[in-house]
């Protein structure tokens, strides 16, 4: 998997993509992890102090985020395109973090699209690492494909028309239910999964701005029953 991110994924790819994509107002993939970034913003304040996990190239705390956070992440390559692009203090390879210093540091852990590329067993040893990272009731937040919707049929279009395959690179294909199990296995905290991301985001082919405000005209209609992506949270329990 190291391999993937540091060798075969283009240095700055998703920073790349959805820096263009705002600039010109349209395309698919860069609102899609615009929309990402933005609904993850929201649980996050300002004076938070935050750790964005799987951080890649850096895009959500260079272009969305505040001073309070750190990314962090196993690629020498896009940490180093992270620094060159949004500054050298605020990111981090994951040699370079030291898990046993920061124990009960951080407010808000972020990690944004990483659990499909992990089995269950890895997925558990990375909420395990994490866990003792957090303030008392702060909380870990993970976002990832829900496959229980269109999400298949946007990833075979992605796979042949993007630059990048993940085909080979899944390693789970998460459901609501089945991210709900997996964050209450270690039975940490307090865990709540919902779904976000509707089908206004194919709009942003044509328009990003008109996309968002539609996909929320969807979500107040149908009171957010569709996402093609899910988001979960674990709320670390007050010890005292």
């Amino acid at each position: 998997m190291s391999k993937f991110w540091d060798k075969e994924l283009p240095v700055g790819y998703y920073d790349k993509i959805v820096t263009h994509g705002l600039k010109e107002n349209k395309g698919l993939q860069a609102n899609w992890h615009n929309s990402t970034f933005l609904k993850v913003k929201k649980y996050i304040s300002k004076d938070d102090i935050h750790l964005d996990f799987a951080c890649g190239s850096g895009t959500f705390i260079g272009k969305y985020l505040y001073n309070n956070s750190l990314g962090v992440d196993i690629s020498n390559n896009q940490i180093s395109y992270a620094k060159n692009e949004y500054g050298n203090t605020i990111y981090k390879t994951t040699h370079e973090f030291d898990l046993e210093k920061n124990k009960n540091k951080y407010d808000v852990i972020t990690v944004i699209g990483l659990l499909e590329f992990l089995d269950n067993k890895e997925s558990l040893e990375l909420i395990d690492s994490l866990y003792p990272l957090l303030k008392e009731n702060g909380e870990i937040l993970f976002t990832t494909p829900n496959f229980r919707s269109l999400m298949s049929f946007f990833l075979v279009i992605l796979n042949v028309f993007g630059k990048v395959n993940y085909s080979k690179q899944y390693k789970n294909k998460h459901t609501l239910n089945s991210l709900n199990n997996l964050l209450n296995s270690n039975k940490y905290g307090e865990v709540k999964t919902t779904k976000f991301l509707n089908f206004g985001i194919f709009f942003s082919l044509l328009n990003i701005q008109k996309s968002l405000s539609l996909m929320k005209k969807i979500d107040n209609l149908f009171n957010n029953n569709f996402g093609y992506l899910l988001i979960g949270k674990i709320k670390k329990y007050d010890e005292k």
